[in-house]
């Protein structure tokens, strides 16, 4: 009996000596982005990829909000950016919906995970007002500025439930303006 005290006790010793691994409160930070979430300020990280594909080169923007110890996250991701439409004004529209070669046109998607698991996915409001607008590229630093607006509506066709039950079912992105460093994707 004596011998399981001491077990215990050694075992207790051990456990509360050990150092506690923590999570990172931020992801990566290659820029800045601002915007009004259903009319309420907010701000997040931004990365910006450039992919090169058989077809073309393409570049990608992933905006992360809402960080927090528990890893909930919630994301925009806008895709097939032409850099040197500066000034022009792009439609957003659903990922799957954009022509590979009308530049005319951006993809995205909006999501809520907690940390790599998927909860929710938002596709784009076809009838709201979404647009994306490059406001300046500067190839050798890689900076990348802009504008967007985009309402996303819950995919209940994916899940018919609500993972991400804080979330409403519309979400709007307004007077959105972005400032973003581009790095290579492999």
């Amino acid at each position: 009996m004596k011998a399981f005290y001491v077990i215990l006790i050694l075992s207790g010793l051990m456990v509360l000596s050990c150092e506690k691994a923590s999570l990172p409160l931020e992801g990566p930070k290659y820029g800045e982005v601002d915007a009004l979430l259903n009319g309420t300020e907010w701000d997040g990280n931004i990365l910006g990829l450039e992919h090169k594909t058989y077809y073309s080169t393409e570049l990608f923007l992933d905006l992360h909000i809402d960080w927090d110890i528990e890893f909930n996250e919630t994301s925009i991701n806008f895709g097939k950016i032409d850099p040197d439409r500066i000034g022009d004004t792009m439609r957003v529209e659903a990922r799957d919906s954009v022509e590979r070669d009308d530049f005319t046109q951006v993809s995205s998607s909006f999501y809520t995970s907690l940390g790599d698991v998927l909860l929710d996915k938002f596709i784009v409001y076809g009838e709201a007002d979404n647009y994306f607008i490059v406001t300046d590229w500067d190839e050798e630093s890689r900076e990348l500025q802009g504008r967007f607006h985009a309402t996303y509506v819950r995919d209940f066709g994916w899940k018919d439930t609500a993972m991400a039950p804080w979330m409403p079912d519309t979400v709007v992105f307004t007077d959105g303006i972005f400032r973003a460093e581009v790095i290579d994707y492999p």
